[in-house]
């Protein structure tokens, strides 16, 4: 199954010449649809030349899942380019790209040598879904990790608050409401006010 996108429908054309449309196969769009790289149209907006465009997208996609350094040579990268440039002026056109892209995407990491063009692992342009699900898993188990738990509570930390608690027979329920209380964060003198007034946790 494949897909068309239209586009330019109230340019005039000549027929003949072209047609406006694009057909993309179920293939490509699966591709998009499940490793999706998003970029910054803020950044897109200031990027002036088509060369720029192609750099900036062709990095943040890289970055997307670059683990370690890679060299690419000049002569790959104008076999990927696609340029219609001799290799000289294509060198000279892609280190301009590059530099434009730095001025507005300071988080790109590239060197372009002599020989080789490398690229560092940097953050891409906007969070991927990836990136943003695996930092939102870090901020629970960090937030999960700050809060006491059973096994960091002592014998010593629940008898300091139990010792000012007048709990007459009721020993047990004072324990758990003290344990309680603990592990929810409050400090001694509030799991006491909170029994005297007849709070329970």
């Amino acid at each position: 199954m494949a897909s068309d996108r239209h586009w330019l429908r109230n340019e005039p054309q000549e027929r003949g010449l072209f047609e406006n449309w694009v057909q993309f196969s179920q293939e490509y769009i699966d591709y998009l649809r499940d490793s999706p790289v998003p970029v910054d149209l803020s950044i897109v907006a200031k990027l002036n030349s088509p060369v720029s465009l192609d750099v900036y997208w062709w990095l943040t996609r890289r970055y997307s899942y670059l683990h370690e350094r890679q060299s690419i040579t000049w002569q790959q990268l104008y076999s990927q380019f696609g340029s219609t440039n001799i290799l000289p002026a294509f060198k000279q056109s892609f280190r301009k790209a590059v530099y434009d892209v730095e001025y507005v995407y300071p988080q790109a990491q590239i060197l372009c040598g002599r020989n080789y063009v490398t690229i560092y692992p940097s953050e891409t342009s906007v969070a991927t879904t990836a990136q943003t699900r695996l930092a939102k898993s870090r901020d629970r188990l960090e937030q999960k990790a700050a809060k006491p738990t059973k096994r960091d509570l002592s014998e010593v930390d629940i008898g300091n608050v139990l010792e000012h608690i007048d709990y007459g027979d009721d020993y047990l329920a004072a324990r758990r409401h003290v344990v309680h209380g603990l592990n929810a964060g409050y400090q001694g003198e509030e799991i006491i006010t909170a029994w005297s007034t007849g709070k329970r946790f």
